[in-house]
């Protein structure tokens, strides 16, 4: 029994294989059952093809048979309904528009050849062994056929279960994670393949702190971020921001980072992929006069860019990431068993 106990808690943790990413609380609960209800029935194939059905015998393997038929079905049952609904939440109404939900179609029609294969199989064991108290050998190996057939399919949409977890669910993108600075100015810029969060502080004229979160794509290169004020006559401000997969970059406040004219400044974002150029992100934010007493600007001292400049430029080049604590990369999405 302790034995048996154990086995179940590990086969549950399947099913909790995504915490950390924005998804239904009900989502990890199904993916326990899930795993649970597939384990029994692919571990019931597999004894029956393996060890059951090897030969003839006596009433023991046709009692054996009649009881797995019948389970089988409650236990398919089971992997159908909360596998069907762990698709749908992971992917809603993209089911056909993303890699997981198209998967997920292909998964699906796998299982509807398998449930016409359980409920032939149940319907050709209670017909033949209505009355029979033995299993021939004839018998045996035309069962263990069928059973193998079945395994079969199960095992390919094990694959295909696996290849889903390499995927990303649209309904499972990791949680945006707040900045633990105070910032005078936070905006999300997004189109179809580009997403930036970018959050500024005190938004005066002076030193100032910027905060570049990217969010879309994972993979990015020739990534920057330039400021140009509408005032005629200043010039902008271009940073090239050391990163190249999903995470965030700090310009913290120690004198790189000057605004020098107050008044409308526009922002744009720019980064290009293997695909090509991404489409630029744009905005514009105000810059208010600083007043006669001096702001301080309190930022976390772990997500500090270092820097050896002690001459303000108009381009800021971030050192690159492998030297940069200020740098976070985002933790790579977990598996489910589940898809």
């Amino acid at each position: 029994m302790p034995a048996m106990t154990l086995l179940v808690l590990m086969i549950s943790t399947l099913g909790f294989s995504r915490l950390g990413q924005d998804v239904a609380i009900f989502t990890y609960i199904l993916g326990a059952v899930h795993g649970l209800s597939v384990a029994y029935w692919i571990g019931g194939l597999m004894l029956l093809s393996r060890v059951i059905l090897i030969g003839p015998g006596g009433e023991d393997l046709v009692g054996a048979v009649l009881a797995f038929s019948k389970h089988s079905v409650l236990a398919f049952g089971v992997t159908l309904f909360t596998g069907s609904l762990q698709i749908y939440l992971l992917d809603s109404a993209s089911i056909l528009s993303s890699g997981h939900g198209r998967l997920g179609v292909l998964k699906i029609i796998i299982t509807a050849v398998m449930v016409f294969i359980v409920f032939a199989f149940k319907n050709f064991v209670h017909q033949n062994f209505a009355g029979d108290s033995s299993l021939t050998r004839k018998m045996a190996w035309r069962l263990r056929r069928a059973v193998t057939v079945e395994l079969g399919f199960a095992v390919f949409a094990l694959v295909v279960t696996s290849w889903m977890i390499s995927t990303q669910p649209p309904k499972a993108v990791a949680q945006l994670s707040a900045p633990t600075a105070t910032y005078a100015f936070r905006e999300e810029l997004r189109n179809d393949r580009f997403r930036v969060v970018i959050s500024m502080t005190p938004g005066q004229t002076g030193i100032n702190a910027m905060r570049i979160e990217l969010i879309e794509p994972r993979r990015i290169n020739n990534f920057t971020v330039k400021l140009i004020p509408q005032a005629i006559g200043y010039s902008g401000i271009q940073i090239n921001v050391p990163l190249t997969s999903q995470g965030a970059a700090i310009v913290s406040g120690d004198g790189t980072f000057v605004l020098n004219v107050p008044g409308i400044w526009n922002i744009e974002i720019s980064g290009t992929t293997t695909t090509g150029d991404l489409e630029k992100l744009a905005t514009t934010f105000a810059v208010t006069e600083a007043s006669a007493i001096s702001t301080v600007t309190t930022l976390p001292t772990v997500v500090s860019l270092p820097t050896t400049a002690t001459t303000l430029s108009s381009v800021i080049t971030l050192p690159p990431v492998t030297t940069l604590p200020s740098v976070i990369t985002l933790p790579p999405a977990s598996t489910t068993v589940g898809g």
